[in-house]
């Protein structure tokens, strides 16, 4: 399959975009939009798609921001203090590759049916998953009068299993929806049969270089004794602050050096289990942030 090349460009803005769901700033409203999308080649044969689906992509110096506007006759199924399972909702999933490869790429999806969302990192065309990628990102929904909208916004730092030395400006990308009531599948780029299908994702093109300052990672996170040890990859060397919010004993201060380190951070879980706990460092020299969450399995068994 020939890489799909699709003419979309991400429009670069100065200002962040207050993620509320309503797409009515200024950016939204000059931006790129696209209405091409497809159904999957197993689904040629149910004819013209019935709801149309649109997005534009925004980049300022931090974030990428994803605008989508979702046209439905029957919103009223979608409204209301709601909580489906997102996989069973509607929802928009998108999948990013900074590396401009197929072989790694970034998935986010949410509803505006289900307080669910998710977020993961894959490698090997979609088959490996080194890491429990829990980034910092955000996203909120809205409703117009035909249609519901959503605006993503992805940190260029929640990008961290990417490295800058294999940052591209061009980067491999998909969008998809699917819709109930009734089903309907779409994708912008040509899909066979299912979502996860790296080789056949197009590509846009105009995407912002994270700074080199900010290249940073926490990754291979566990419990080794009263500690949690993890390795922070920093391309700023210096002093950082790391934290563990709620199951930590208190903030440790380290000298990192360029490239991997190890760290150990003190901890105190209740009881046996697995965890959801966020990390968090702090660059000393300039007071740079960067978060993650990770699931931590505790056994406190003698």
């Amino acid at each position: 399959m020939n890489m799909l090349m699709l003419a979309v460009a991400v429009m670069q803005i100065a200002e962040p975009i207050k993620v509320d769901g309503h797409l009515d700033e200024a950016a939204w409203k000059g931006a790129d939009w696209c209405s091409d999308m497809k159904r999957f080649e197993a689904n040629d044969n149910l004819g013209p798609i019935a709801r149309k689906t649109e997005f534009a992509v925004l980049a300022d110096a931090k974030t990428v921001y994803v605008g989508v506007r979702c046209f439905d006759p029957d919103l009223a199924r979608l409204k209301g203090d709601r909580d489906e399972d997102l996989w069973g909702s509607d929802d928009v999933e998108i999948f990013f590759g900074p590396t401009g490869s197929h072989f790694d790429f970034y998935h986010f999806a949410a509803s505006p049916a289900s307080r669910t969302t998710h977020a993961s990192f894959a490698s090997g065309g979609g088959f490996i998953h080194p890491d429990p990628y829990a980034p910092t990102w955000s996203h909120a929904c809205a409703f117009e009068k035909d249609a519901w909208t959503i605006e993503f916004a992805i940190p260029l730092s929640s990008f961290y299993m990417t490295r800058n030395a294999d940052w591209k400006t061009e980067w491999v990308f998909n969008l998809v929806r699917t819709m109930n009531g009734p089903r309907e599948l779409v994708s912008w780029s040509k899909l066979e049969s299912g979502y996860i299908e790296p080789k056949r994702y197009g590509k846009l093109a105009g995407f912002p270089v994270r700074k080199d300052a900010d290249d940073f990672a926490m990754t291979d996170i566990r419990l080794v004794g009263k500690c949690l040890e993890f390795t922070a990859y920093a391309a700023v060397p210096g002093e950082y602050a790391f934290e563990v919010a709620e199951f930590g004993t208190k903030p440790v201060t380290v000298k990192l050096a360029t490239g991997r380190n190890t760290v150990k951070v003190p901890a105190a879980y209740p009881r046996n289990g697995r965890f959801q706990t966020k990390f968090r460092a702090v660059r000393a020299s300039d007071g740079a942030v960067f978060e993650r969450e990770c699931p931590v399995s505790v056994d406190l068994t003698p």
